[in-house]
């Protein structure tokens, strides 16, 4: 007894079908799956470079903070002494209070 040779067609084509499209999917997923690394990997740097910028916008804050000259002109328009070794104390507006952990 032999198969049926139209049976036997369509169910190599059922076959190829299926393996083709469990390599296309297997392909999208390697190609999901590297745009994901390459993603995070950029944003590792973008994070980095953003760390880096406030950084050195804290420093150079730090740095005006403990200018006698913005001590006193501080002084002169809030009328309270400040101690230079500590810098310029300012009060933080609320949005900040309210992120403070203290």
């Amino acid at each position: 007894m032999s198969a049926d040779p139209v049976l036997v067609e369509r169910a190599g084509a059922l076959l190829t079908l299926t393996l083709g499209s469990a390599w296309l999917w297997q392909a999208s997923a390697r190609e999901r799956r590297a745009a994901l690394e390459t993603n995070a990997f950029i944003a590792s740097g973008q994070a980095g470079a953003a760390l880096f910028q406030l950084r050195e916008y804290a420093d150079r804050v730090q740095q005006a903070a403990l200018d006698p000259s913005l001590t006193s002109l501080h002084e002169s328009f809030s009328g309270e002494p400040q101690d230079s070794s500590k810098g310029v104390m300012l009060n933080p507006p609320d949005s900040l209070k309210r992120l403070s952990r203290d």
